[in-house]
């Protein structure tokens, strides 16, 4: 197993309610770590897979559900 294949994975975090979601791209370097953002899962999936060394890629889905006071 290579570097790239150990560090690569994807993770999911539910942040709240009314549905928005968005793709972060997480690479670490050498001389420190990059984060680049996506609005779909395609656009995302293609860098990943094209992106070198360690990477992860998350889904970051933010809801909103505030109940009417």
């Amino acid at each position: 197993m290579n570097d790239a294949t150990a560090c690569a994975y994807s993770s999911g975090i539910l942040l709240s309610r009314e549905e928005f979601d968005m793709w972060i791209l997480t690479l670490f370097l050498q001389d420190g770590i990059q984060m680049f953002e996506y609005d779909t899962k395609e656009e995302a999936k293609t860098e990943f897979k094209n992106a070198n060394g360690c990477k992860i890629l998350s889904e970051i889905i933010h809801y909103r559900d505030f109940e009417s006071r």
